[in-house]
């Protein structure tokens, strides 16, 4: 009889259990309980063919609504069951499995506490989930975790997120929408549609415009050969086509592999140097010269240029930046042009000049002026430890996994962004990383069709020969700038 009895108390408890699971999901969804409860109950008080055409009636409005009003049935029927489904079928069943497996939960007097799922929301991409945060964890915890709970969601990837005081954002992405090239729009727009602080070059793996400020910053593209550094800076220009054809933007490209790369280019572009010798230098010297006429100007007007066709942004792309900061025999020269990188990378942003910088070996020795690019972008990379060169020790944690990039998705990155910090107060990496985030991105696919329909579309209305204004032509003494102790003791260029 005991066991029977335990047999029968089991029964009645699940039965209860159930009960309550459907009461709840008739709370959850009425749209579907109260008509169907409607049907019963009319059958029940008029007999059931009433009840089974009441039913019947039920159905009828429902293909109605699904086949009249899609959206209106899809957000408050299919879109809500499958938020349900899915968010039970990822997360809440294995949950707890999940936190001890990578060792996120927490163990208080033989209690094991477990992090809270407040909330998830399922998206077509991406998955973002609400965690409470146990007591003594941070967030740094979870990033360190990232890769292990990607596989454990069997997702493409995971990016953990800051939230309120006590909680973290997971954002689970389950689609990769980044697998197959994406074309390069060639939609004509208008100069003044251009916004140089979001300028379109791609698309964010939640599939969002993949936007980069040119205004005010510098962009530091790193990549091994064949990852697709050459589309991400055809899809900039690209997307100041309107503005170069306006004059309100010009290029000055700095190519040191003979010009192949570019070439394409060589009588489009405002100014084009292709060695890694004087004419390299004398491109730099030139762009350092614009600046200072234009701080100059700026210290009696405004602390901000608005580029324009009379003072152009000017975007300088330096397509191997470790062939002038490294590999030159001769030191002078050598000497000279880290000079002038560095005083460009420290002053132009306010001048309207913006630095694109790409290279191939993100080493120690190159990466001496990372701190001066507050945009990088970590296309694919042969070493895990040249993903921290980029985005700093903890970059992959954060979710920069470079190195894993396969050979066959050129143009498919990682870029950090680090908004509203002077990156030339920071001090160290921990600092910038705090206020750092980390998204991964596809360059548009840029062919040399494209390249052709760019140049023919936007053509450039003049060479650029100095700012079209009152001292544009000013006489500059660099060596003021770039030695202010003298050069060797003389205070003289080298000017051979």
């Amino acid at each position: 009889m005991n066991e029977v009895g335990e047999v029968l108390f089991l029964l009645v408890g699940k039965l209860l259990v159930g009960l309550l699971v459907v009461a709840w999901w008739a709370v959850l969804y009425p749209m579907f309980s109260l008509p169907v409860a409607a049907a019963v109950a009319l059958g029940w008080w008029q007999g059931w063919p009433y009840g089974v055409a009441a039913g019947v009636a039920v159905v009828g409005c429902w293909v109605v609504w699904r086949v009249r009003w899609p959206v209106s049935f899809e957000r408050w029927v299919t879109g809500r069951i499958r938020q349900r489904y899915w968010k039970w079928f990822r997360y809440s069943s294995r949950w707890i499995k999940v936190m001890a497996m990578n060792r996120l939960t927490a163990e208080l007097d033989t209690k094991v506490i477990t992090p809270y799922l407040f909330s998830a929301r399922i998206g077509r991409v991406v998955d973002v989930l609400e965690v409470g945060l146990p007591y003594g964890q941070k967030v740094e915890t979870w990033e360190a975790r990232s890769e292990e709970l990607r596989h454990s969601f069997r997702a493409v990837g995971v990016r953990v997120r800051h939230a309120v005081s006590g909680r973290v954002r997971l954002e689970v992405i389950h689609t990769d929408i980044l697998r197959k090239p994406i074309p390069l729009p060639r939609t004509v727009v208008d100069a003044r549609s251009v916004d140089l602080e979001a300028v379109p070059i791609g698309m964010t793996q939640l599939g969002n415009p993949w936007r980069v400020a040119l205004l005010g910053t510098h962009v530091m593209v790193a990549g091994a050969t064949g990852s697709g550094k050459g589309s991400v800076v055809w899809s900039v220009i690209a997307g100041l086509g309107p503005r170069i054809a306006e004059g309100s933007a010009v290029v000055f490209l700095l190519d040191p592999k003979a010009g192949v790369e570019f070439g394409a280019g060589m009588d489009w572009f405002d100014k084009f140097a292709y060695d890694n010798g004087k004419g390299a230098l004398e491109l730099l010297r030139e762009t350092a010269r614009v600046m200072i006429r234009r701080m100059n100007r700026m210290r009696r007007a405004s602390r901000k240029l608005i580029p324009s066709v009379k003072e152009p942004l000017i975007v300088l792309i330096v397509d191997e930046f470790a062939s002038l900061t490294e590999y030159f025999s001769d030191k002078r020269i050598r000497d000279e042009i880290q000079r002038l990188l560095g005083l460009i990378l420290t002053m132009a942003r306010a001048a309207g000049v913006v630095v694109i910088g790409c290279l191939q070996d993100p080493s120690k020795e190159v990466m001496r002026l990372r701190q001066l690019f507050p945009t990088r972008v970590g296309l694919r990379l042969s070493e895990a430890t040249q993903v921290a060169m980029v985005f700093g020790p903890t970059g992959r944690d954060r979710g920069a996994l470079c190195d894993l990039i396969p050979h066959t998705t050129p143009g498919v990155g990682y870029v950090q962004i680090t908004p509203g910090v002077d990156t030339e107060a920071i001090g160290d990496n921990e600092s910038e990383e705090q206020v750092a985030e980390i998204e991964r991105v596809r360059a548009y696919y840029v062919t040399d069709d494209d390249i052709r329909w760019i140049m023919a579309t936007y053509p450039r209305p003049r060479r650029y020969t100095g700012d079209q204004v009152p001292g544009g032509a000013a006489p500059v003494d660099l060596d003021e700038h770039l030695y202010p102790e003298g050069r060797d003791g003389k205070g003289k260029g080298y000017n051979e």
